[in-house]
């Protein structure tokens, strides 16, 4: 679905989530410091063919961000020139800001949940410096690169995800290298009765279910392990 484009500059957004995963962002800031102003545009623009785009909603006063908070975050810890041109997925300018708020309520638009437990969209944050980590989160992100699960293209579906993990996972990693060990037990919780089971009562998780080939899974963690940037196994 095309959708109009709109210059903004990324530090004056607002989020609609109260938390992220900071493991996440940091492996994208790395690569987005070696990125130019070309290369940043050419990236957004594979994302957006992908139906992965950085999507924004025009409110009374600012934009809000709906989709791609990690990629916008780690693009400010990367240095990246603040002006891009993002994907507007509806003008809502109009609205006062009690009808805007319930709007994307309706809508699906905001994520009210910080690691596990409700939140009003009044204790949103104001920017994305105040955004709380959540490691659950990046691990979701890891094993859906993983193919742990099916990617819906849905706004906040990692969180869904990330809560599942919270349940059931009695680790959670405190320090950087600890991620890699963290995210086999994930991924093996993903493909799961209790995946499964969860799954029929949120329709979020995308769970898939079966048996991985483990060469297939084996070649995959060579090849990550490759790409992945090496520094942060010490940390």
């Amino acid at each position: 679905m095309a959708r109009d484009l709109v210059r903004v500059n990324t530090n004056e957004l607002a989020p609609t989530q109260p938390t992220i995963g900071r493991f996440e962002v940091l492996l994208k800031s790395d690569r987005f410091k070696l990125m130019g102003p070309r290369a940043l545009d050419g990236y957004l623009e594979e994302k957006r063919s992908k139906g992965k785009a950085v999507q924004v909603v025009k409110g009374l006063h600012r934009y809000y961000v709906v989709d791609g908070h990690h990629t916008l975050t780690a693009m400010l810890a990367g240095d990246a020139p603040p002006e891009r041109d993002l994907d507007l997925r509806a003008d809502h300018s109009g609205m006062g800001p009690d009808a805007f708020w319930q709007r994307m309520l309706d809508d699906g638009l905001v994520h009210t949940r910080a690691l596990g437990a409700p939140v009003e969209v009044s204790q949103l944050p104001s920017s994305f410096d105040r955004l709380v980590d959540d490691p659950f989160r990046s691990i979701a992100w890891l094993i859906r690169k993983m193919g742990a699960f099916e990617d819906l293209k849905r706004p906040y579906q990692e969180f869904a995800v990330a809560d599942f993990l919270r349940e059931h996972m009695h680790f959670a990693p405190t320090r950087n290298y600890e991620y890699e060990i963290a995210r086999q037990r994930a991924f093996e919780l993903m493909r799961s009765s209790l995946a499964e089971e969860r799954a029929h009562a949120d329709g979020r998780l995308g769970f898939l279910g079966g048996d991985v080939d483990r060469d297939t899974l084996i070649d995959y963690q060579v090849l990550e392990a490759a790409r992945a940037p090496r520094w942060y196994r010490n940390r």
